[in-house]
C-alpha cells in the first residue's frame, strides 16, 4: 500500500489534461437520461496529514447510481469508510421507490434461509422504520446534470469543479464522519469511447443492437486531499484514488455475476479488468485496458480471471470470489488477491440484500510481453457482484442485537 500512498504523482511525460474545443468529453461526464443504466464511482487511500506515518491508510469508496429511461429514473448511492484501526462501515442512500424493493427482496431471503434470524430483525426495524444503513432521498435531493457533472444525493455530493482541468470536489456522509475532498485527476481518462464499446449482453452477440453497450472512461491517478470529520475534530487528509463513470444498456443478467479489477502498478502505469459471467459461472466477454508509464494504451478482449479462492458474507448470504489468476491471450499475467484484513468491505441497499463487494485488491506479476516482461506489483481495488448464495450450515450467522 505503501507504493500507492507515497506515489500519488502520475505516469512521467503526460501533459496535463485539457477539454477538447467542442468539449465533447466535459457534456459526456453529465447524466446520460436517455441510457438505461449509469453510475460514478470513485475509489480511494487516505491518511491523515503529518499523522499516519507507518499506518494503514484509510480507505473510502462512494458510488452514485442512477436507472430508468427518460421517464423514469431511480437513483441511488452508497458510500464505505475504513478507518486506519480497522473499523469499517458503509450506508446507502436512495429514494422512496426502493422501500418497497428492500422488503420484498428481504422476505424473499427470509423465505430461502428462514434460520437467518438476523435478516428477520432487520425487515421487522425497516419495517417500523428504523433503517439500518438506507438512508431515504427527499425531493429535492437527487439532483443530475445533463450537461456537466452534477450529482446532489442529499449529504452526498459529487461535481466538476473546472472547465479547463478535471478537478472535482467530492462530498460524503460516511457513517463514521464527513469526508470533503477535493480531487484532481493526474493523467488523461482511460476511454471506452461509441468506437470502443464493452458488449457486456448475455442474450445475444450481435453487437449491432443497442442491448449490451456499455462505455464510460476512467482516471487511474487521481490525487486527493480535504478534511475527514472525527471524534477530536476535522483532521487534514491526503492520498489518491480511482475515478470510474460508465454508461449503457447492459443485459440485467450481465450485471449479476461480474468482476472489476482497478490496479495502479509500482512502474507508475495502470490497468483495468472488466468480466462477465452467466449465473453458472461461464464467461461471457471480458475486457482489459492498459495505461503504461509513457502514456501509451494497449486493449484486449483475451482476458480471463481463473477463480483461486472465495469469501462467504455472514450477512448477505453470498459468496464472493476474493482472489484469481490472470489467464488469456494479453500482456497481462500474475495473481490478483483481497488480502483477509479486508475482505469484510462488502456494501448493501441495507443489510442482508442489494450487496456488491467493493474494496482493496493487490496485484503481483508482469504486465509486458516477450523479452520486455518485467515483475511488478499493483494496488488498487476490486469490485465483486455474485449471485452464489451460500450454505449456510458452516456460516456464522451474526446476532439479532438485543439477545
Amino acid at each position: 500500500m505503501s507504493i500507492i500512498i507515497t506515489g500519488c504523482s502520475g505516469p512521467a511525460g503526460i501533459p496535463a489534461p485539457k477539454i477538447n474545443e467542442d468539449k465533447k468529453f466535459y457534456y459526456d461526464e453529465g447524466a446520460h437520461f436517455e441510457i438505461g443504466t449509469e453510475f460514478w464511482s470513485v475509489h480511494g487511500f487516505l491518511n491523515y496529514v503529518n499523522e499516519d506515518a507507518g499506518k494503514d491508510p484509510m480507505v473510502f469508496t462512494a458510488q452514485f447510481h442512477r436507472a430508468g429511461n427518460s421517464f423514469m429514473h431511480a437513483r441511488s448511492g452508497y458510500n464505505s469508510i475504513r478507518l486506519s484501526d480497522g473499523s469499517y462501515d458503509y450506508s446507502s442512500f436512495g429514494m422512496g421507490i426502493f422501500m418497497g424493493v428492500i422488503k420484498d427482496l428481504l422476505r424473499m431471503k427470509i423465505e430461502k434461509y428462514p434460520e437467518a434470524e438476523y435478516l428477520k430483525y432487520i425487515l421487522n426495524e425497516f419495517e417500523a422504520g428504523n433503517y439500518t444503513k438506507y438512508i431515504r432521498l427527499t425531493d429535492g435531493e437527487y439532483d443530475l446534470y445533463r450537461t456537466y457533472l452534477y450529482i446532489n444525493y442529499g449529504a452526498n455530493r459529487f461535481e466538476r469543479v473546472s472547465e479547463s482541468e478535471f478537478k472535482y470536489e467530492l462530498d460524503l456522509n460516511t457513517s463514521l464522519g464527513k469526508l470533503n475532498l477535493k480531487m484532481n485527476a493526474e493523467t488523461d481518462p482511460m476511454l471506452y469511447t461509441a468506437d470502443n464499446i464493452m458488449y457486456v449482453t448475455l442474450q445475444s452477440q450481435n453487437r449491432d443492437e443497442d442491448a449490451g453497450k456499455f462505455q464510460g472512461y476512467a482516471f487511474p491517478f487521481v490525487k486527493v486531499s480535504g478534511m475527514m470529520n472525527t471524534e477530536d475534530g476535522e483532521k487534514a487528509v491526503e492520498g489518491i484514488a480511482w475515478f470510474e463513470h460508465w454508461w449503457g444498456n447492459p443485459e440485467g443478467p450481465a450485471m449479476e455475476n461480474r468482476t472489476s479489477v482497478y490496479q495502479r502498478t509500482s512502474d507508475g502505469g495502470a490497468f483495468m479488468v472488466n468480466e462477465f459471467r452467466s449465473k453458472d459461472g461461464k464467461l461471457k466477454n471480458s475486457y482489459l485496458h492498459i495505461i503504461r508509464p509513457d502514456g501509451s494504451v494497449e486493449k484486449s478482449e483475451q482476458i480471463e480471471l481463473e477463480p483461486v479462492s472465495s469469501w462467504k458474507s455472514p450477512v448477505s448470504l453470498t459468496e464472493y470470489n476474493s482472489g484469481w489468476k490472470v489467464a488469456g491471450d494479453n500482456p497481462v499475467s500474475g495473481i490478483i488477491s483481497i488480502d483477509k484484513k479486508y475482505q469484510n468491505s462488502e456494501i448493501m441497499l441495507e443489510e442482508g440484500i442489494g450487496n456488491f463487494w467493493l474494496g482493496p485488491c493487490s496485484f503481483s506479476g508482469k504486465v509486458e510481453k516477450g523479452i520486455l516482461k518485467k515483475k511488478l506489483d499493483g494496488e488498487g481495488f476490486c469490485r465483486v457482484i455474485s449471485t452464489v448464495n451460500v450454505d449456510v450450515s458452516d456460516v456464522e450467522l451474526p446476532e439479532v442485537p438485543g439477545k
